[in-house]
């Protein structure tokens, strides 16, 4: 998936010195995580995850409460690592954009696998939202002059590698599932990569356009 061609004076990713206060500390991202910790258990992932028949009885909830329960600690380990690093540095930087993303998400890449993946019959993880913000930090770091560039795209390259590679084989590299049955879905992660994709090219053309009618108002 190739980067928005978002200009980079639109995503200037810093503020001011001593700018930064509590809109930006990161808020949601704890918030997330800390859902994600208290409904890891057995019986709460029964309730709350993605389950086509239930949300064909009418619990739509599920499309969105399904990617924050998860199929054991060692499955919520890594998403969380993912989450935190990731919606962390967002936050702290590009707030409105992590905040926007990370609230819309779960809703996004639940509607996704409703529409695109109709034999899937359960599905629960923080990794198609913690794979759309890590997308979306590549994406600002891509933006940036000097090693911030080179670093966002090797972020972006390992992130597509790593969905790739899911696609091919659906056994977990990283997480640790409670059952052996359970296996990775990639289209989650894609959903969580296009989401991320059209956020970043959302807010490079709001930008655009504040920057031009700032430009066409003139001096007074």
């Amino acid at each position: 998936m190739a980067a928005p061609a978002i200009e980079p004076a639109l995503t200037d990713i810093r503020s001011p010195k001593g700018s930064r206060g509590p809109a930006h500390w990161p808020w949601l991202t704890l918030a997330l995580a800390g859902l994600a910790l208290a409904w890891s258990g057995t019986d709460a992932t029964a309730a709350w995850r993605f389950d086509r028949a239930a949300i064909a009885q009418g619990e739509w909830w599920r499309l969105y409460t399904g990617n924050l329960v998860h199929f054991g600690l060692g499955h919520l380990a890594w998403n969380l690592v993912v989450l935190f690093v990731a919606g962390t540095w967002l936050e702290y930087q590009r707030p409105g954009l992590a905040r926007g993303l990370m609230a819309s998400a779960p809703a996004a890449i639940g509607l996704a696998l409703w529409l695109t993946q109709p034999e899937l019959a359960v599905y629960a993880g923080l990794s198609g939202v913690a794979t759309g913000l890590a997308a979306l930090l590549a994406l600002c770091l891509m933006q940036r002059p000097g090693a911030e560039r080179v670093w966002g795209g090797m972020l972006l390259v390992l992130i597509l590698a790593k969905t790739g590679l899911d696609c091919v084989g659906r056994d977990a590299r990283f997480a640790h599932f409670d059952g052996a049955e359970i296996k990775v879905e990639p289209a989650a992660h894609l959903a969580g990569l296009a989401w991320a994709a059209l956020w970043a090219a959302a807010d490079a053309g709001w930008r655009r356009a504040r920057i031009q009618g700032e430009s066409g108002r003139g001096p007074r």
